[in-house]
């Protein structure tokens, strides 16, 4: 069996700012009409409380590298 994951994806792109963290960015999720994201901020900055996510989602967006 096949394990697709993120930082296998031409679209991931590892996160620089935080090199010492195994993180990245997605340049297709903020793109799709499937996932929604709330974000919860304050005068002392914010922070994404979740992501949501159609059932079908299974990032069909997903292509290797």
């Amino acid at each position: 069996m096949n394990i697709i994951r993120c930082d296998m994806c031409k679209f991931w792109k590892k996160n620089v700012r935080f090199e010492w963290m195994n993180s990245g960015i997605c340049d297709q999720l903020r793109k799709s009409d499937k996932v929604m994201i709330e974000i919860k901020t304050g005068w002392d900055g914010g922070y994404v409380d979740y992501l949501e996510t159609d059932s079908d989602f299974g990032c069909v967006l997903y292509e290797e590298k």
